[in-house]
């Protein structure tokens, strides 16, 4: 399994797995990799990438983008066997360690197997301030649940709307525009210009900047909280115990 590494001056400042086509890196929890460092933005890079055919990470190669500025001529960065710079952040991929051991557990090994791409199930919406960077909302739309209607994604800009069209064959999330006047838009770093509707589809990030506001869009899976067995009596016990076994246990 690959690992992407961050650092500068020769610290590591954060690392993650590259287990999706298109991961975003900054300093908003919701990111993919958490990087807390002076000067980094709630979303700053995405890395994406760059193979044919079904996703695998072993193979095909990564380019880093830098999506915090507003350029028209935007472009990531290739990832190669050496380190890059960007600009005091050293981006570096390698093997995970632990997946290439020999005398790795057995549990641990297959649960790094079992991680795989899953497909996008929900469309990820997060709102932040363009003046202090605070995060002020993130909401999720799942797909199936739209139903072609366009939805207000935020409770404060009720104006920020959208749909997932019908039938389509295809992960796409359409923003609609007629009630934002004047919103700058980039997708996946590069400014577009659009008339009324902007379609994203699942590696994509959009950015629109409006009325002081960043609103991010992408679409990401859906993540289920593993079920934690709960035992009748409070304590370590796996199972309830028999009443014979409640008896030698109390017995002295």
């Amino acid at each position: 399994m690959k690992i992407l590494t961050l650092s500068r001056s020769k610290l590591d400042l954060a690392r993650g797995q590259l287990t999706k086509p298109m991961m975003l890196i900054g300093r908003s929890p919701t990111c993919d990799i958490i990087l807390r460092a002076p000067g980094i933005e709630p979303i700053h890079f995405i890395i994406e990438w760059l193979g044919s055919g079904k996703f695998d990470s072993e193979q095909g190669m990564w380019s880093v983008t830098d999506v915090s500025r507003s350029e028209d001529d935007s472009s990531g960065v290739v990832l190669g066997v050496q380190p890059i710079k960007i600009g005091d952040l050293q981006f570096r991929i390698a093997e995970s360690q632990l997946e290439s051991s020999e005398i790795l557990g057995g549990t641990i090994q297959g649960s790094l197997q079992r991680k795989q791409y899953a497909a996008p199930e929900l469309v990820e919406f997060v709102q932040v301030r363009s003046d202090s960077g605070a995060i002020e909302e993130v909401t999720h739309l799942p797909l199936k649940a739209s139903g072609g209607r366009p939805r207000p994604m935020s409770r404060e800009f009720r104006e920020f709307k959208v749909q997932i069209p019908k039938g389509s064959a295809e992960q796409v999330a359409q923003v609609i525009l007629e009630e934002m006047p004047g919103a700058e838009l980039l997708l996946s770093g590069k400014k577009v210009n659009p008339e009324g509707v902007v379609s994203i589809r699942a590696t994509d990030l959009l950015r629109v900047k409006w009325k002081g506001r960043d609103f991010y869009l992408r679409f990401v899976e859906q993540v289920e909280s593993p079920h934690v067995p709960h035992d009748f009596w409070g304590s370590s016990f796996s199972e309830i115990p028999r009443s014979e076994d409640c008896f030698s246990l109390c017995s002295f």
